[in-house]
C-alpha cells in the first residue's frame, strides 16, 4: 500500500476513544457513585491526557506525511512527519508507564499493605518510572544532535551520528515489559 496513514490514524483513534469511554466511565463510577477519588485515578486521568496528546501528536504526523513510503514525499515532509513521531513517541512511553504507577496506588489502597510491602511496592514503582525516563533519553539521544532523528540529510552527510536502532528497540521492549 501507499499510504499506510489512514490505517494507523483508525486504529490509534478507534483504541483511544475506547480508552477514554471506559477511563470517563470509572473516573465517574469512583467519583460521583463510590465518591472515594484517589491517587490511582489521578493517574489514570493524566494517563488517559498523555494517550490523546500521543494520537493527536501521531495524526500530526500522519498529516504531515507518515506512513507514506519517503520516496513519495519531499525531504522537508518527511522530517516534519518524522519529527512530531518522535514527539508522540515521549508522549506514548508516559500514557504507558502512568497506569503501572496508578496499579500500585490502587493496590496500596486496596490492600493496605504493611510498611515493607509498601516499601516493596514503590521501590518497583519507582523503578518502572525511571525505567520509561530512560527510554525517552535513549530515544532523544540516539543521535547527536538530536536533529539527525528527523533529518535524515544530517545522517547522510556525517553531521549527525547515531547509535544502532537494535538499542533503542532493544530498551523500549524491556520497559514494556
Amino acid at each position: 500500500m501507499e499510504d499506510q496513514g489512514p490505517t494507523i490514524l483508525a486504529v490509534m483513534w478507534s483504541l483511544t476513544v475506547l480508552a477514554l469511554v471506559l477511563v470517563v466511565a470509572r473516573l465517574c463510577v469512583r467519583q460521583r457513585i463510590i465518591r472515594n477519588f484517589g491517587l490511582d485515578d489521578w493517574l489514570i486521568a493524566f494517563s488517559m491526557l498523555f494517550g490523546i496528546l500521543f494520537s493527536a501528536t501521531a495524526a500530526v504526523s500522519v498529516a504531515k506525511g507518515f506512513g507514506k513510503h519517503t520516496a513519495n514525499l519531499s525531504t522537508p515532509a518527511a522530517e516534519q512527519a518524522l519529527l512530531w513521531n518522535m514527539i508522540s513517541f515521549i508522549f506514548g512511553i508516559i500514557s504507558f508507564a502512568l497506569p503501572k504507577i496508578a496499579v500500585a496506588a490502587l493496590l496500596q489502597r486496596i490492600l493496605n499493605p504493611i510498611r515493607v510491602h509498601r516499601i516493596i511496592l514503590w521501590t518497583l514503582v519507582s523503578m518502572v518510572a525511571v525505567i520509561a525516563i530512560i527510554n525517552i533519553l535513549i530515544y532523544v539521544t540516539t543521535c547527536s544532535p538530536p536533529q539527525g532523528l528527523w533529518k535524515s540529510t544530517l545522517v547522510l552527510e556525517g553531521v549527525a551520528k547515531c547509535r544502532p536502532v537494535d538499542v533503542l528497540v532493544g530498551f523500549a521492549t524491556f520497559n514494556g515489559g
